[in-house]
């Protein structure tokens, strides 16, 4: 890796792979020229001597072959090995199973058929083990080369058993993936034994529990879809009415208990992130989701709960910026592809609200993918070209149990603003040779002020006036595509900070009109993301125990101290600043460590790069000075913020500004950031 005396930056060098020989298909041939030895002009049945002969033409299929590596046939004949060790295991436990239900009064003509066809299925199974491999594996005629090999045949594996297994009865399905298990329960306080493994988990009283699964649905409803709310209801009113102890575990139950215990693991989530959010501090070990996990049981009911599960857990994660977050969101991306989400798998057997819940659940998975992505730098398992599946849709059900679908529209535009903003991330990062930054900065920007000017009047904001009144679901996907603008926007900043090290202040005047639209769009968007989240502190729906408000609103100060620090505007930029400080000084007062953390983090910031702020420095750098700032900054001050607004172009004018042709000037800005 070189690096550039001058830029001190470091420099990565690409390779770019050489572009493979597509080899060219022949026309086929008919079965009577190739017995003649004639040339077939293939122009299908009949073919040209065919025609002229009067003969029946006829096409027959070559043959295929498959080319799979010797030492992933070893690998399979092992795993055969190991499978049929274990079919011998669970025949065993079966007939033990089948002998339990016999003598607990199991009608005989009953437990003749079930005896049947699970002996039949079984059958099946060992046929499937034994079978040799076909040449024609891929039914769509595709050949498998040796470098693609395993994966092919792995997913030819999975799909054949899966098909083998789907239409099953639950109590095989739970005997061959699910250990023995059983639930028992005095009031809320359960005691969950899973194999050798034992955990021991209270739940809150109904009414506190109502108010947790409110206060959840209020701060994720719209933009995210981690459940259905009508479904999680009607399982927790249900787990709430049984006060009695569960019944001692039988093989027929085995399926009751993991789903039981699946439903504890999902409500003690949802239950500690909605405290999260209000600010409480509660560890991320999860002791009960850590056995089901090991145990297998969350993949073995991954479409019954599992995947809901796996993401509510890794949303849970990423709140609290742990390390394996990225980790249970991509397992919960392969659980749903496997599970055939991204293409609406058996769409035409399962009810429309059930696959309304899929799509939902997945576009989900995809936008808090794409999050991660953005923030840390993640590659994502969910592909574009992939995905074919359709967006969520406006429902309403009324034979279909208790499902409540939300109005769609803010998810699939939560959808559309993640998506572009993993373009920005890659367009700017994965930079193509020869193509001027500024172009690329432009492109994006325009895209997102595209983006904003579709939304429906229903879900958009209006921050041109000087009060915002949104609410959390709104503040939630307005403050994602703010984010994107100064995403697109920050390499500029940085590169004028870099120009002005120890100079005067740039003169906005010598910039092209272009060049001043880009600046405008991001510094109106670190205003807007502090005003958006001032109005949700005011209303007291921040997330004060999460780090995504609290960076939202770091990242937002940060980008605006560049702007200060490039071209002096402190008398705008200084009252949004006053008022993250706040919130960081307010929640640090109540030991909050998130608050302290970041109210660190910017006056730090300030006090390195923007000196001018001595006042901010002063008032909040001091703790004598705590109870004063206190008492005044109670209402905010509206004639300051107007100010702060009058001057600032609107997001019409922006996109009308960066539409337009280019000008001398801003040929030459291309030319001098090159």
């Amino acid at each position: 890796m070189p690096r550039n005396s001058e830029t001190k930056q470091i420099k990565f060098s690409v390779r770019t792979q050489k572009d493979i020989p597509v080899k060219r298909k022949t026309q086929p041939s008919c079965f009577r020229c190739r017995q003649r030895h004639i040339r077939c002009d293939g122009n299908g049945s009949p073919c040209s001597q065919c025609s002229l002969a009067k003969k029946q033409c006829e096409y027959i299929e070559g043959e295929r072959k498959v080319v799979v590596a010797v030492s992933y046939l070893n690998k399979l004949h092992q795993e055969i090995s190991k499978l049929t060790s274990e079919n011998t295991d669970v025949k065993t436990l079966l007939d033990q199973c089948l002998q339990k239900l016999n003598d607990s009064s199991v009608p005989q003509e009953l437990a003749q058929d079930t005896s049947s066809d699970l002996i039949q299925d079984e059958d099946d199974f060992d046929d499937l083990l034994t079978k040799p491999i076909s040449p024609f594996l891929d039914n769509r005629g595709n050949l498998v080369s040796f470098h693609s090999a395993n994966y092919t045949v792995h997913n030819l594996i999975d799909t054949e058993i899966h098909r083998t297994f789907s239409n099953q009865e639950p109590l095989l399905k739970t005997l061959l993936t699910i250990p023995s298990i059983l639930v028992q329960r005095n009031n809320m306080d359960f005691s969950i034994i899973i194999g050798q493994s034992s955990v021991q988990i209270s739940l809150p009283v109904y009414t506190e529990a109502v108010r947790l699964i409110d206060t959840f649905v209020a701060y994720t409803e719209g933009c995210f879809y981690f459940f259905n709310e009508g479904i999680l209801r009607e399982d927790m009113n249900r787990l709430y009415e049984k006060t009695q102890n569960l019944p001692i575990l039988v093989f027929s139950e085995t399926d009751n208990h993991a789903k039981t215990a699946l439903m504890v693991c999902k409500l003690e989530i949802i239950f500690k992130t909605a405290k999260l959010f209000q600010g409480n501090h509660y560890t991320s070990s999860f002791p009960l989701f850590d056995v089901l996990f090991s145990s297998k049981i969350l993949q073995s009911l991954a479409d019954r709960g599992g995947v809901e599960t796996m993401l509510l857990y890794g949303h849970h994660l990423q709140q609290t910026d742990h390390f394996s977050a990225n980790s249970i969101i991509s397992l919960a991306a392969h659980w749903s592809l496997s599970l055939g989400y991204h293409f609406d798998l058996g769409a035409d057997k399962i009810q429309r609200a059930e696959l309304e819940h899929r799509r939902r659940l997945f576009w989900t998975i995809y936008i808090v993918e794409r999050m991660m992505a953005i923030s840390y730098g993640y590659p994502v398992h969910l592909v574009d070209s992939e995905i074919s599946c359709d967006l969520p849709e406006s429902l309403q059900i009324y034979s279909c149990r208790h499902y409540v679908f939300p109005e769609p529209e803010m998810l699939q535009e939560t959808v559309a603003i993640t998506k572009i903003n993993l373009q920005v991330l890659r367009s700017l990062y994965n930079k193509q040779p020869g193509k001027s930054m500024l172009n690329i900065v432009r492109e994006m920007v325009v895209q997102l002020l595209r983006w904003k000017r579709s939304l429906p009047d229903s879900i958009n904001c209006d921050y041109g006036s000087g009060d915002v009144n949104n609410s959390r679901s709104t503040a939630n996907m307005m403050i994602e595509y703010f984010q994107g603008l100064n995403l697109a926007v920050r390499p500029l900043l940085l590169h004028f900070s870099r120009l002005q090290h120890g100079r005067d202040y740039m003169n906005l005047q010598d910039c092209s009109t272009i060049m001043l639209s880009l600046l405008n769009a991001s510094f109106q968007a670190s205003m807007n993301t502090v005003r958006s989240l001032w109005n949700l502190w005011e209303k007291d729906q921040l997330m004060t125990g999460t780090r995504s408000d609290m960076e939202y609103l770091y990242t937002a100060i940060a980008t605006l101290v560049l702007f200060n620090v490039n071209f002096g505007v402190h008398d705008t930029t200084r009252f949004h600043i006053d008022h993250a400080l706040h919130i960081f000084r307010t929640l640090a007062e109540q030991n909050n460590q998130l608050g302290s953390f970041f109210l660190n983090q910017t006056l730090e910031l300030l006090q390195r790069l923007d000196q001018d702020e001595r006042e901010l420095l002063e008032r909040y750098g001091s703790t004598e000075t705590a109870s004063t700032e206190k008492e005044s900054r109670k209402q905010p001050d509206t004639a300051a913020e107007q100010a702060s607004l009058k001057d600032m172009l609107s997001d019409f004018d922006i996109l009308v500004a960066l539409s337009g042709p280019n000008s001398e000037l801003w040929n030459q800005e291309i030319e001098l950031l090159k």
